[in-house]
């Protein structure tokens, strides 16, 4: 205990950098997990003081941070920064039992089995003590983890079609964290939280802009700016406070003097350019600030985060190695409904999106998981730090307005991207709503991506991918899908010139005016469409037969049967999950979307059937005689679309915008 005292004395002296605190206060409106901050015997209360969350521990209880927020991620430190050493430090009083552990992710090559990669987790103690306090104060531990061996190669070297086939003989660690073990030892000891930290001192000036892009969430924003302000920004005992400043983009432009009066916080009146317009305003306003401004933090404006994990993110950038300068942060997306659950992490582009990473993160083996390097494609804007110097390399984002915007410029400046535990948002799941004009983006933006990227299939992959989308959404009688489908194949096909005359706002208006509409349950009731659970829960059952798939296939869904002859009777399906099936002969069909308790209602149209049909086929006519040149008009004038120039004229930060003509047959009103 003497020597451990003199070392104490020793750390309590020295100019110790911050790395991230240990923290025991969930955040309320994202479920108030505990299990994402720290586990704890049952009889262990969390209280709280004038200065925070703490825990009331009795003899024999414990607790443990193997949990997403507050494990140290050494094998991250390790691979890309100067850290070699870690300072343990927790604020305690009473009389405690302290446990340093290590829980590490082997790789095994795997005998007599197709599968080579075999996970195992395993647990070391690395340092063990007993502890005093007989009033609340410091106790501080130095680990020095330099001599550690992990085999982890960065996600952008990875190649995707051998990862995981090569895999050595001998054991590799391929991901590892510390965690603290407390037990108490008497009745009454607190637990007030902690840090850590290092002796390196950080070489890297950091100075990041939170770039939030908002429509009319203010509630969100303001909560969100509220919190950083006061956790952040206002407090002395934050080690980034000097190093972030906030920009609300305000495309609905509803926050004029509502925000915090702070120096360090910006309000952006902007034109409703979608989300590429919004992210791309903060990023131009960070640039013009590159004096003062590293890094850009994209964040999206309908999230639940704690503000202190943009501390950790900033942090880590302050110590990163010369050879990962252009290195991007990306944080985990939680469920709101599923707090616990990591839905998405990084993403690859085949198949549109195939999200990496989806885990619960209450098993600490899952923790291990998420801190494994895998091959990616690119991360999406709710939560991403990159440093400015992208924009002088390779540019602004796409003007796609919104879907894929982020996919697009992660695709093409994404390299080195750290997914670091404790790095996280909360924000609604994706697939809880749904909305017939996204169908135009998806089908536009899509294409725009792919012919930009040299990612573009044959022609028959293209037409296959796109007419079967069409034609389903025909046999589902989702008329309103199909135009936009349409729609967005049609502009594509107009090339660059298009992107640089549109004017975003008008052209989403009139998207909107084609919408489907939905409608409450009480609205349609009133409308004669009343919402049957046993009707809803029985379709989600459903399956068809062979017969039934076969005169299904033979009629079209019934399209080649006049809509006299339908069953009259109404069903009910999910909007989300419902199949081609469930409509084939239904004069109408009621769609309940379980998220936002909204449901629509199609009506069979021969008529609006085969009137789609043969647009689609002179669209696929189209596509054969000009797809190639269109294809390489993007791959060759694409960069006009993202210079700083065409942006700011585009935002309005100029003289002038060229207004957009819509077409006259896409003017009037859907049939």
């Amino acid at each position: 205990m003497q020597q451990l005292d003199a070392e104490q004395k020793k750390l309590n002296k020295e100019n110790l950098m911050e790395l991230s605190k240990i923290t025991l206060s969930p955040v309320k409106e994202a479920g108030n997990v505990e299990l994402m901050y720290y586990r704890a015997d049952s009889s262990v209360l969390r209280k709280r003081d004038g200065e925070g969350d703490f825990l009331l521990m009795n003899s024999g209880r414990s607790v443990s941070l193997d949990t997403y927020f507050n494990c140290f991620s050494y094998a991250k430190y390790l691979r890309y920064t100067r850290v070699r050493d870690v300072i343990f430090e927790l604020e305690l009083k009473g009389r405690f039992c302290i446990y340093v552990m290590k829980k590490s992710m082997y790789q095994q090559k795997r005998a007599n089995s197709r599968r080579p990669m075999h996970f195992v987790e395993r647990e070391e103690e690395v340092y063990s003590g007993e502890v005093y306090q007989e009033k609340k104060g410091k106790w501080r531990y130095c680990h020095d983890f330099s001599r550690e061996k992990v085999s982890m190669i960065p996600a952008g070297d990875m190649d995707e079609s051998s990862y995981g086939k090569n895999v050595e003989s001998r054991k590799t660690t391929r991901s590892a964290f510390y965690y603290l073990k407390i037990i108490s030892l008497e009745d009454g000891s607190c637990f007030y939280g902690g840090r850590y930290l290092t002796r390196t001192e950080p070489d890297q000036t950091v100075r990041a802009a939170l770039d939030i892009c908002t429509f009319k969430r203010e509630e969100y924003v303001l909560r969100n700016v509220s919190d950083i302000c006061k956790a952040l920004l206002d407090n002395p005992k934050s080690s980034i406070r000097d190093s972030l400043e906030i920009f609300v983009v305000d495309n609905g432009q509803t926050l004029e003097g509502k925000l915090p009066e702070h120096k360090y916080v910006h309000w952006f009146p902007n034109r409703n350019y979608g989300g590429s317009g919004g992210f791309t305003r903060g990023i131009l306003e960070a640039w013009d600030r590159r004096d003062r401004l590293t890094h850009v933090i994209m964040c999206d404006d309908d999230l639940y985060l704690d503000p202190l994990i943009l501390e950790k993110m900033i942090n880590f950038l302050k110590t990163v190695k010369p050879e990962y300068k252009d290195l991007h942060i990306h944080g985990g997306m939680f469920a709101l409904n599923e707090p616990t659950f990591q839905t998405e992490a990084s993403a690859l582009w085949c198949h549109r999106g195939l999200p990496r990473k989806p885990l619960e993160m209450r098993e600490t083996f899952n923790l291990l998981m998420n801190e494994a390097e895998e091959p990616f494609d690119y991360t999406g804007w709710w939560l991403t730090c990159m440093p400015l110097d992208v924009v002088k390399e390779n540019g602004l984002p796409f003007p796609l307005f919104i879907k894929c915007d982020d996919t697009e410029y992660g695709l093409r400046n994404e390299k080195n991207v750290l997914i670091l535990n404790g790095v996280g948002v909360w924000h609604e799941a994706f697939d809880k709503k749904y909305s017939a004009h996204l169908e135009y983006f998806f089908s536009r933006n899509d294409l725009v991506i792919e012919a930009y990227h040299g990612i573009l299939g044959k022609k028959r992959q293209v037409l296959f991918r796109f007419s079967g989308w069409v034609l389903k959404h025909l046999f589902m009688q989702r008329y309103e899908a199909v135009y936009f489908k349409l729609r967005g194949m049609e502009d594509y096909l107009k090339g660059v010139d298009f992107f640089k005359s549109q004017q975003e706002d008008v052209l989403l208006k009139d998207l909107l005016a084609h919408n489907m509409k939905q409608y409450t349950q009480e609205e349609l009731e009133k409308m004669g469409y009343p919402f049957d659970q046993n009707k809803y829960e029985q379709s989600c059952r459903w399956m068809t037969n062979r017969k039934e798939r076969m005169i299904n296939y033979l009629t079209l869904y019934g399209n080649l049967v006049p809509v006299c002859f339908y069953r009259k009777e109404l069903n009910v399906v999910d909007m989300q999950a419902s199949d081609p099936c469930h409509y084939s002969f239904r004069k109408h069909v009621l769609m309940w979307n379980s998220g936002d308790q909204k449901g629509a209602v199609t009506t069979a149209s021969n008529r609006l059937f085969w009137k789609y049909f043969i647009q689609m086929c002179r669209l696929d006519m189209k596509y054969l005689l000009c797809g190639d040149r269109v294809a390489e008009e993007y791959r060759t004038r694409g960069k006009e679309l993202t210079a700083i120039d065409f942006w700011k004229e585009h935002l309005g930060l100029k003289n002038s915008v060229k207004q957009v003509r819509l077409p006259a047959r896409w003017s009037r009103e859907a049939e």
